[in-house]
């Protein structure tokens, strides 16, 4: 195991303690842990950086890829990526992307090894947003940008799309994209409900179909002419929500919802695609799914979250 995976899942175990313990400390340290991170990836390691995208879905790996793909530029290093097949994204990447990626089959061991993890999060530099440490209470908060939307600094915006506009989908996915977004206009809002290992891990409640619902029902009501983009991964949601809604929602007929199998997260970045390209997104709280979406539409949608405190400009 390499230091920076060492120091990534000791701070992760006892951060969580600490916290428990005394949240005012945590607050003060973690801005130096992440700090340490970008330390270590500047200073100690070669000129490669080793990017392992295994143990995660597809948009969790493209937030990290990018974040690495653009720290790789930044500190003028060469990335070498791992993009494995597991049961979460079981798929090549060349079966969804065109953009030429040195990729590995084999990673470096060792404790100075410089390989690092997918996850889920962004990886910003410890400068990069004014104010990076805010001080609240005589407590210091971390500010991170996932799922900050519009609330995250233009020139952050900028920097992360130039690295978003070089994934290219493949010309047969790139083909499906434009013949499914003709029916796309200004009135079509993206709705995205995640189902899946989501219920499991949040309950029902928080991304219930009646608050969907009551959102989509709101914007009828502003104007009747709005039509709706339903992204899911879940076949009863969509039966439920086209018997309710009948003409004015369309959804891309997937082959398969299953991500563990190529066609399935094939038609999961279709979805993904075609709801970037709706100016409205009503997406899910806490997803990394509907947050790409945004991404790949030019960070120019109107965000409104479902189940969350995040509330669209």
């Amino acid at each position: 195991m390499s230091i920076y995976n060492w120091l990534d899942k000791t701070v992760g175990v006892l951060g969580n303690g600490l916290y428990k313990h005394s949240p005012s400390l945590y607050n003060k340290l973690r801005p130096l842990t992440r700090s340490a991170k970008i330390f270590y990836i500047k200073f100690l390691q070669s000129d490669t950086i080793f990017l392992d995208l295994s143990g995660s879905g597809l948009c969790n790996r493209l937030k990290r890829l990018v974040s690495l793909m653009r720290f790789s530029d930044y500190f003028n290093k060469k990335l070498y990526v791992r993009w494995k097949k597991t049961f979460e994204a079981k798929c090549c990447f060349s079966d969804l992307f065109e953009t030429e990626l040195q990729l590995t089959s084999k990673l470096p061991k060792g404790i100075f090894s410089n390989v690092y993890i997918s996850g889920w999060n962004f990886w910003i530099l410890p400068s990069e947003v004014q104010g990076e440490t805010v001080k609240i209470n005589n407590n210091f908060f971390w500010k991170p940008i996932d799922h900050k939307y519009q609330n995250i600094p233009k020139v952050l915006q900028k920097e992360f799309l130039k690295y978003f506009n070089q994934l290219t989908p493949v010309k047969k996915l790139k083909d499906t994209i434009k013949k499914n977004s003709k029916k796309i206009t200004k009135n079509t809002v993206g709705v995205h409900i995640r189902r899946g290992d989501f219920i499991k891990k949040y309950g029902p409640e928080m991304h219930a179909d009646y608050k969907f619902m009551k959102a989509m029902d709101k914007l009828i009501q502003k104007n009747p002419k709005v039509n709706f983009f339903l992204a899911t991964d879940s076949k009863d949601t969509e039966v439920l929500f086209k018997r309710r809604y009948g003409k004015k929602i369309f959804t891309y007929k997937k082959r398969s919802l299953n991500r563990n199998n190529k066609e399935g997260v094939q038609d999961a970045l279709v979805d993904l695609l075609l709801l970037s390209k709706t100016n409205h997104i009503i997406g899910s709280h806490r997803s990394t799914f509907s947050e790409v979406a945004w991404w790949f539409g030019q960070c120019k949608a109107k965000v409104d979250i479902v189940g969350g405190k995040f509330k669209g400009k």
